[in-house]
Parts: C-alpha cells; sequence; structure tokens
C-alpha cells in the first residue's frame, strides 16, 4: 500500500508496516489465560487517579463512540501535532513525529494485548476499561519501582518503554522553538490544540509554576525543561496527591472537581 504525501491516516504504509513487520506476530505470543488479568487494574487506582486517566483518554484521543480509542482517533494526535508546529507533510519534522506515532501505538495495543477477553485479540483498538486496568497496573508497578518510571508490569507481561516515548513525543511537540523549555506561550497553544481554553491553560501554567517554586532557593531558576515535563508527566499517572503540580500538566483535570 503506498502513501502520498499528505496522508494522515493510520491506513498508511508508515502506520501499517509497524503492524505488519512482526508486530502483530509478537502482540499474539501471549499465554492463552494472558488475556484476562487476575486482578483488576483499575481496582488498584484512586478515584482521583481514575479521574485523570480518563481524562487522559478523552482530551487526548476524543475517541469517536466515548469508550474506544480507534487507530483514527490516535492518529488524531499527529494531526495535532502537525498543527501546533506548523508544520505540512513534506516537513523533515512531521516525517518523524510519523514513525514515532505509529511505533507508540504498536506499544500500546501489544500492552493493552493482556487486558482483551478472548475472542478480540486481533482487534486493533483501545478500549476504556482495557484502558483503566492497563493505567492501574502502570501506578501499581511505580510504586513498587519507588515511585520511579518502571520498565514493565508487577507480572512482567506488560512493557513500558512505549511510555517513556510518548512522553518525549509530548515534550517536542509543546517544544515548538526548540530550547528545550515550554514557556506560557507553548503551553497554551499546546493545549489549545486539544480544547483547553486559554485562560485555564495559563491558570494551570502559573500554578505549576508556582508549586515547582516551592523547592526552589532561586524561583526565577524554575522552568519546564524536559527532566521537569517527564517528573510531571509521571506525577499526572500516578500521583495521589492533588497538591502536586503533574495533576495541571494537561489543563484543568480533575483537580478542579
Amino acid at each position: 500500500m503506498a502513501t502520498n504525501g499528505s496522508d494522515l491516516s493510520p491506513n498508511g504504509e508508515i502506520a501499517e508496516s509497524y503492524i505488519r513487520r512482526g508486530s502483530l506476530k509478537d502482540m499474539l505470543m501471549v499465554p492463552r489465560d494472558a488475556s484476562r488479568p487476575k486482578s483488576p487494574g483499575v481496582a488498584k487506582m484512586s478515584t482521583f487517579q481514575k479521574k485523570k486517566i480518563d481524562y487522559m483518554f478523552d482530551t487526548l484521543y476524543g475517541p469517536t463512540d466515548g469508550d474506544t480509542v480507534s487507530r483514527e482517533d490516535f492518529w488524531k494526535l499527529l494531526k495535532t501535532a502537525s498543527t501546533i508546529r506548523d508544520w505540512t507533510p513534506m516537513n523533515p519534522g512531521f516525517r518523524e513525529f510519523q514513525l514515532r506515532i505509529a511505533s507508540i501505538w504498536a506499544g500500546l495495543i501489544k500492552g493493552t494485548l493482556v487486558y482483551k477477553a478472548e475472542g478480540n485479540l486481533l482487534v486493533m483498538e483501545i478500549k476504556r476499561e482495557e484502558w483503566n486496568h492497563y493505567w492501574g497496573d502502570f501506578a501499581e508497578a511505580a510504586h513498587l519501582a519507588g515511585q520511579t518510571w518502571p520498565e514493565c508490569s508487577k507480572d512482567g507481561r506488560v512493557d513500558y518503554q512505549c511510555l517513556k516515548d510518548f512522553t518525549d513525543f509530548m515534550f517536542n511537540m509543546m517544544d515548538v522553538n526548540g530550547d528545550g523549555s515550554l514557556d506560557k506561550k507553548e503551553y497554551i497553544k499546546c493545549l489549545a490544540a486539544f480544547g483547553i481554553p486559554e485562560n485555564d491553560s495559563e491558570d494551570c501554567y502559573e500554578r505549576i509554576l508556582l508549586i515547582l517554586n516551592r523547592d526552589k532557593t532561586d524561583p526565577s531558576q524554575c522552568q519546564l525543561d524536559e527532566p521537569t515535563f517527564d517528573k510531571l508527566w509521571f506525577e499526572f499517572l500516578t500521583s495521589n496527591d492533588e497538591r502536586e503540580a503533574g495533576n495541571y500538566l494537561l489543563g484543568p483535570s480533575p483537580v478542579y472537581s
């Protein structure tokens, strides 16, 4: 299947190649009983944590039917990134993001495979229930790892490398001028592309800096560089403390509710 220069869809050659080049085969090499989780991951999250995970599901991917992310839904991220970065399909950065999106999607599909009911192993989509199980197990693994990025789930069935790749993707998408730090203008522009009102984004950005500044001897040195962004993203995914800055990273999340 050929793809032309304007192909943004997941049906293009770039996306399909990640499934064809052994990825699907690897996905299906799972023990028969692995399709059913031994303990529901969602039960390992607090109500606050689950609200954040649902918020991310809805805000970043905007699933068409509300409860299932398809390839088409996930690939909206590429269109959003192109809008934020003012890229055309001919831009080298667009090509790089296209490859990264395809790789991340393949990783998420493989990771959520263990939560699918028998008979649904070939379905290339992620249901909200599977999504919540996935992140519940991630939160548990992070806790066992001493609140650091875990390499895999507690039982070793799910690899989390694609999550670090996704964090890098999100930072690079938001760092429009490429200076290695997110300023308020970049932050607001990015969240606006996901439908977050400017006044909410500005408030969240200021709240993040205010919280981060509490731990700085020189508040003027506080900035949202990539290591700080990684820390904030991890807090958003795992923290049960509503006072932490990471809760505001994607805008007015359930912290406000």
